[in-house]
């Protein structure tokens, strides 16, 4: 072997073979002589040459123990840089090279004098224990082999390899990556076991990496993956504590095994490539949601499911985008939407105590499906289905009250299938009677350029639902007792205007029976038995405010009030409600809660009770006190002209037509204790009651 410890200027041609040669310092400078290496060069202490006076490393090896300078684009052969004192570094020229090797513990300092990325043609390895600062304006870019057992920017989150070639590249190593980005059609196969790591992020830009249980790799425990539509990965890696998903690119994807099979692991997804992606497995999501596209959860036939497990809602950035399929949220919060399948897709509970046990909730919607379980003509081309599950799994079919979101597209493929489309609204499926009826209280639809939306509150079962025509509702038996004070008497109330002849069998024209806005359409033949006067029920879903529904009843003289047609307890549509009852001359009182009213529960309101009154029995007149231990409080009478209170107005009119109409009998509403004639009684009654008012909200 020669070993030369001079420094070596070279203006000449140096040819070397052999075993090795052995410098201080080659240095070319020379316009026009080169160095054709085809052996071995140990550079002691500094490799320089210029882009005119190129060093040629045919076939040899160049081992560079100090730092180099190169101009030139491309040095051939294998060069080595081995620096191996602790505490020192090695500066590594960013160039183009075939072979290159790194190794010792001296930090590569990836240098950045020529302005472009680091490559390597065939073949890039590193050694345990070698570590690379690379610059982040720059990238490690592999077209071949690679073999990594160091660690580039080791306190760094940056520092990106791209494997960008042509053919299969084999990558090995037990070493830690930055960022790792397959760029090559022909992909990447894990080899040699693996081992290495993938600490930020793997862009799967192009090509397939071909992983497997023998030959994989790990990342890191906040890593991201970000998959393009021509790029993808054979087999789950081994996952770090938590992993982000991102989908980018022209087209759709489906998913593969850069989705963790885990339900805890998956932190992020966003979905932002144009055509979306098909979920090939079930997936939960336990931070965030982004959808710029859709996701189908039975895009192959299969029925997944999409979980989101976390407070925040999913954020759809495009306004179609949708989740066609099944989405289940696991931490559901009371006071706010819980945000499903698209933009207008929601379940919110007004309060904590209205989400009953449920602690998971489940839409499946299929756009452009007649709605599940039978083709039902009329009704929206779009199928939704609502379950839900308490903390140990169980199904919970009902006891909870919720508001319910829904949507469906009108552009650019209309799903809706009837002309008047002001008049859609949810509806639910009994599977009793194998029909759909209208559920909750649907709120008139709204429409943007692509959708059609609305929204149901007062829902309290799951099952399957539909969106259509307004039209048979669920009825829920109602009786409720209340008393007025006129016609009081010992223990009940007298039907003297039913014994005379004086009720009317259609309601009068006045307050309260022109609330309900079918009077006009009610009545009857002949008044019933016991029938004290008419009276009006009113359902409203708020205290003040909300939606509110009338039913025209008889008060019996037992203070039931019964439906006009059948004399049974009276039938509203299934939901929670306050519950008023409103008389002509007498003011109206109302539940101080809401009531839930259940398909096949019976409900009974015994509203002579001032407990359960709204104002208690400031709302109420005591009556009688008889009964053992409680109180029975009635409709305080006086208000003849139904303006909601007594007062001089009432007793001014009535004492007018008392003595007008003194012991003329009749239906009259100065007759405040419904006795059929208006005397000074009937003042007296007013009069004892001045100052009263309802307490019932307008």
């Amino acid at each position: 072997m020669k070993r030369f410890s001079l420094i070596l200027v070279l203006a000449i041609t140096l040819c070397t073979a052999g075993a090795g040669t052995a410098l201080a310092q080659l240095e070319q400078s020379s316009d026009k002589a080169e160095v054709n290496n085809t052996g071995k060069i140990v550079v002691r202490n500094v490799l320089k040459s210029t882009n005119k006076a190129k060093i040629e490393n045919k076939n040899g090896t160049i081992i560079v123990e100090g730092n180099a300078q190169i101009e030139q684009d491309t040095l051939k052969g294998r060069v080595e840089y081995v620096r191996d004192k602790a505490g020192f570094v090695q500066a590594v020229p960013q160039i183009t090279y075939e072979n290159v090797h790194m190794q010792g513990q001296s930090e590569k300092i990836l240098n950045t004098d020529a302005a472009r990325n680091f490559v390597a043609i065939d073949t890039l390895s590193t050694s345990a224990g070698t570590w690379i600062e690379l610059d982040d304006r720059y990238r490690i870019i592999a077209n071949g082999r690679v073999q990594h057992d160091g660690v580039i920017n080791p306190t760094k989150i940056t520092g990106k390899v791209v494997l960008n070639g042509d053919n299969a590249q084999p990558v090995g190593g037990t070493g830690e990556f930055k960022q790792l980005e397959l760029n090559n059609f022909t992909g990447a196969d894990v080899v040699r076991g693996g081992g290495f790591s993938v600490i930020t992020s793997l862009e799967l830009t192009r090509g397939e990496l071909r992983n497997s249980t023998t030959n994989n790799f790990s990342l890191g425990d906040s890593a991201l993956i970000v998959r393009s539509t021509q790029g993808s990965l054979a087999a789950d890696p081994r996952f770090g504590k938590n992993v982000s998903v991102r989908y980018t690119g022209d087209g759709s994807i489906v998913s593969g095994s850069e989705l963790p099979s885990d339900s805890t692991v998956l932190k992020t997804l966003r979905v932002e490539n144009t055509k979306g992606i098909a979920l090939a497995k079930s997936v939960t999501v336990n931070d965030s949601l982004y959808l710029a596209a859709s996701i189908n959860t039975e895009a192959a036939g299969d029925q997944y499911v999409l979980t989101h497990a976390s407070e925040n809602n999913p954020i759809y950035a495009d306004t179609d985008a949708e989740v066609i399929g099944s989405m289940r949220r696991t931490n559901l919060v009371a006071g706010d939407k819980n945000i499903f399948n698209n933009i207008h897709t929601y379940a919110l509970f007004p309060t904590i105590n209205d989400k009953g046990t449920v602690s998971r909730m489940t839409f499946r919607v299929l756009p452009n499906t007649a709605p599940l379980p039978d083709n039902n003509p009329g009704k929206v081309r779009r199928s939704i289905t609502i379950s839900a599950a308490d903390l140990t799994y169980q199904p919970v079919t009902g006891n909870f009250i919720a508001t319910i979101g829904y949507g469906w597209k009108i552009s650019p493929l209309d799903e809706t299938t009837v002309s008047n489309r002001d008049s859609l609204v949810l509806q639910h499926y009994s599977a009793d009677s194998s029909d759909w009826y209208n559920i909750g209280s649907s709120e008139k639809p709204q429409f943007s350029a692509t959708w059609g939306y609305a929204f149901a509150t007062n829902i309290e079962r799951t099952g399957f639902f539909a969106i259509g025509p307004d039209g048979k509702s669920i009825k829920v038996s109602v009786l409720v007792y209340a008393l007025l004070e006129g016609p009081y008497r010992n223990g009940g109330m007298a039907a003297d205007l039913r014994d005379g002849g004086f009720i009317p069998l259609t309601p009068p024209s006045i307050y309260p029976y022109n609330l309900d806005p079918n009077r006009q359409f009610i009545s009857v033949t002949s008044i019933p038995d016991s029938v004290v006067d008419w009276v009006v029920v009113e359902f409203r879903t708020q205290i003040s405010g909300g939606k509110r529904h009338y039913k025209t009843g008889f008060i019996q003289q037992d203070g039931r009030i019964v439906d006009y047609t059948t004399n049974k307890p009276i039938y509203v549509d299934s939901g929670t409600y306050y519950v008023a009852v409103h008389h002509r001359n007498h003011l109206a009182i109302m539940t101080q809660d809401a009531y839930k009213f259940t398909p096949g529960v019976p409900s009974v309101l015994d509203m002579y009770r001032g407990g359960m009154l709204l104002g208690g029995s400031n709302a109420a007149k005591l009556v009688d006190m008889s009964m053992a231990g409680s109180q029975t409080f009635a409709m305080i009478a006086g208000d003849t002209n139904g303006d909601g209170k007594v007062d001089r107005d009432d007793y001014d009119g009535l004492a007018t037509s008392s003595w007008q109409q003194r012991n003329a009998e009749g239906y009259s509403n100065a007759d405040t204790d419904l006795n059929t004639v208006v005397t000074t009684k009937d003042a007296n009654v007013n009069w004892n009651n001045r100052g009263r008012e309802t307490l019932v909200p307008k």
